[in-house]
């Protein structure tokens, strides 16, 4: 196992959010500052009662239907 894999896997184990980015190609920049907006937002909009929004989830999801011609 990678020193990348080992640290995304120690970092889930605590229920941390984690991506991969990268300033030099620009992998997952863009979906990186939505996700972290989009957390933002629905903590300060949400109702008491309201569900928290899975960020994880939000960027595996974006991650897995990310195509060649995604803007």
């Amino acid at each position: 196992m990678d020193q990348s894999r080992s640290a995304a896997a120690r970092i889930r184990e605590f229920g941390v959010p984690f991506m991969e980015t990268s300033a030099k190609s620009g992998l997952n920049v863009e979906l990186a500052f939505t996700a972290v907006a989009k957390e933002l937002k629905h903590r300060t909009m949400k109702e008491p009662d309201e569900p928290k929004f899975q960020l994880q989830e939000y960027v595996d999801k974006e991650v897995r239907t990310a195509g060649c011609c995604r803007s």
